[in-house]
């Protein structure tokens, strides 16, 4: 029941309205409420709604009073306010904000909406109130992940990139004060996966505008965590579990973001793995060190990343917490490799890829040799697998597109066998996603040569058929999927390629213990 009389230009207005089952969504946010009543009284200045109770889509409760002023029905300006002791503040997903997504549930100690229509500031100061996730991809307009080192441009010209500014303001500023409750992850690289995975505590102050990047202040202290560290080309990842008392200190741009980061992978190997062919066989290590050097231990690879999030220093150390081989003369080989960075960088690589040491001589006997090539040649075909892969989603422009180079050398000494095996494989194959990633497509070839088992001859296979997979992804999160497949692998012990085909379907969990399993 509304009255305007007067002129259209500044009319005088009266009246109220009644709202019933009304709902309202929030953009930037990603969240919607349910308006069960309200009566709101207009007037020439204001439009007052005294206090709304709103509802999220788990039923909780939140109060929302103040008024929207007005000349007129002009110049208007917003005054709300919204309070409640657990509510729903964020649910975005990935694709919906490419600063900040998640599902955060808190206290919302204070939430206003303020400002003229044409510059409206949220302000939002909560802490959660029940278990939440905030994803933070942290990349800026230059985008490291894509960063080209050559530019063009015409020479005698002076080139401005045009910037497309919106009239309308509209800024964001999010203070939260950081509880376990809330898990915090920060996406290092979208293209792989790598990220840091958090729980801790600190106020945490996040900012966004219309027209600017997302600015972050605050200190972030982890008691729990993980950094996920993926190997994109060899289609698995390693998990550093963080300890307590790293921070992550964000001083507004994501390049000023630094990081103090303590993160450790343990996995099981051997000293005896450290040794070369004269190490063991000479007489210089005693045998009780030598039986101990051939007893897996666990191994700790200690990851630091410490400077800025845009050049970050990363360091490592490798220890055995058991303490048992201290003093030994493979402990103190290992305790150089730790004082020389390029062979503490090869034995990391080895053990995040192979969970084992490699002689870090290397050449100087038959099996340091063998290993050392098995080991270096995956690393190498790895490296040319991603330079390669760059050059193609360069070229064409399509990102979801893959090559893969693989070479591995194979082989086994036995005065049983005729000469013994030593063979070379070299795989090439391509794998694309297509259907927003829910069908993957692989396809790809093998050449095997070399020695094999029987007549102590050299041949060759070449599989001209290739392989053959299909995935699709029956669920979004790819747990459930069915897959076509067809394979030829050379057989050495038959001599020849060994063909299958077939279908199936498959589910798979990622847990951290049998509880989250079940």
């Amino acid at each position: 029941n509304v009255q305007l009389r007067g002129p259209v230009s500044a009319p005088d207005v009266t009246g109220q309205v009644a709202l019933s089952n009304a709902a309202l969504r929030v953009d930037y946010l990603g969240t919607n409420y349910r308006i069960p009543r309200a009566d709101i009284l207009i007037s020439d200045r204001e439009i007052t709604f005294g206090e709304v109770r709103l509802l999220d889509q788990y039923n909780n409760e939140a109060a929302l009073t103040g008024s929207i002023d007005h000349d007129h029905l002009n110049d208007f300006s917003l005054r709300l306010r919204l309070t409640s002791d657990k509510f729903e503040v964020l649910n975005l997903k990935d694709y919906e904000s490419e600063y900040f997504y998640g599902h955060l549930v808190a206290q919302v100690n204070s939430m206003s909406v303020t400002g003229p229509v044409e510059d409206i500031r949220m302000n939002i100061q909560a802490t959660p109130a029940a278990e939440s996730q905030l994803f933070l991809p942290m990349t800026s307009s230059g985008d490291i992940g894509t960063y080209s080192f050559a530019s063009f441009k015409t020479y005698g010209t002076t080139q401005t990139l045009p910037v497309r500014k919106n009239r309308n303001k509209f800024t964001i500023n999010i203070n939260a004060l950081a509880t376990p409750d809330l898990t915090m992850t920060m996406i290092l690289d979208p293209s792989t996966g790598d990220a840091i995975n958090a729980t801790g505590t600190g106020n945490i102050s996040l900012e966004i505008g219309t027209n600017q990047d997302l600015s972050i202040h605050g200190v972030y202290r982890i008691e729990q965590g993980d950094y996920t560290f993926t190997f994109r080309q060899l289609f698995f990842r390693r998990k550093f579990i963080i300890n307590a008392g790293s921070s992550i200190t964000f001083g507004g741009s994501v390049n000023r973001t630094m990081l103090d980061v303590n993160a450790t992978y343990r996995t099981m190997a051997r000293l005896y793995d450290l040794l070369n062919d004269m190490e063991k066989q000479s007489q210089i290590i005693p045998s009780n060190e030598l039986a101990d050097a051939k007893n897996a231990q666990n191994v700790d690879v200690i990851l630091f990343m410490k400077g800025s999030l845009e050049k970050p220093d990363l360091t490592f150390k490798l220890d055995m917490p058991e303490r048992r081989s201290i003093g030994t003369y493979a402990y103190t080989k290992l305790e150089r490799i730790n004082a020389n960075d390029r062979e503490l960088f090869d034995q990391v690589a080895s053990l995040l890829l192979i969970n084992a040491f490699i002689p870090p001589e290397g050449m100087l006997g038959t099996t340091a040799l063998s290993g050392g090539i098995n080991n270096m040649s995956d690393i190498i075909s790895t490296t040319a697998s991603s330079q390669l892969t760059n050059i193609v989603n360069r070229l064409l422009g399509d990102q979801s597109l893959q090559i893969e180079l693989k070479y591995k050398n194979y082989n086994l000494s036995d005065a049983a066998l005729s000469g013994g095996i030593n063979r070379n494989e070299f795989r090439f194959g391509v794998r694309q996603n297509l259907f927003k990633d829910r069908v993957i497509v692989e396809v790809g070839s093998a050449y095997d040569w070399g020695r094999p088992t029987a007549n102590g001859n050299t041949a060759s296979s070449f599989n001209l058929a290739g392989d053959f997979r299909l995935q699709f992804l029956l669920t979004e999160d790819g747990q459930l999927r069915s897959n076509l497949f067809r394979t030829s692998n050379y057989d050495v012990l038959v001599d020849k390629n060994i063909s299958r085909a077939g279908a199936g379907i498959s589910w798979r969990k990622t847990f951290d213990n049998l509880e989250e399993l079940v």
